[in-house]
């Protein structure tokens, strides 16, 4: 898998690809990488997050209370976690749910700031988008709740 840099308008080896034409060309198409994890001691498949995950990621960071819109990173690494981090097969190792969360949760965080980097990497996320957004939104309050089990 080669690493592309999207924000260019000529992909390098774009030719080689088809037009498309038809949604079933790309259902199947979700880039994976197998990360080694020295802090789980082990490889763990991470695969990008498809545009419904992504919307369901970041439904639960934005809140409107009162008037003012607010930003929640409660919990932001690990509900990612949930998302990317998939057998070969495809399976989610971890439901995005309050326990598989705080499963997640208890694994060494360096493994998991390893991890996360990649989903972000592969779904086209970056820090510096979710450190640009709260700044422009007030964060919330971190104890509030926003999983549903």
């Amino acid at each position: 898998m080669t690493e592309l840099d999207y924000r260019t308008p000529e992909v390098t080896g774009a030719d080689e690809y088809p037009t498309l034409s038809n949604p079933n060309q790309i259902r199947a198409v979700v880039e994976r990488v197998k990360v080694f994890v020295p802090q789980w001691k082990c490889h763990v498949w991470v695969h990008e997050l498809t545009g419904e995950e992504l919307d369901l990621y970041r439904q639960p960071m934005y809140q409107v209370k009162e008037t003012k819109l607010t930003l929640s990173l409660t919990e932001n690494t690990l509900r990612l976690l949930a998302y990317a981090l998939r057998t070969e097969q495809g399976d989610r190792l971890w439901p995005n749910t309050k326990r598989g969360v705080a499963e997640l949760g208890k694994l060494p965080s360096g493994g998991s700031e390893l991890l996360a980097k990649t989903a972000r990497r592969l779904s086209g996320l970056s820090d510096d988008d979710e450190e640009a957004k709260a700044g422009k939104v007030s964060s919330t309050d971190p104890t509030d709740d926003s999983f549903s089990d």
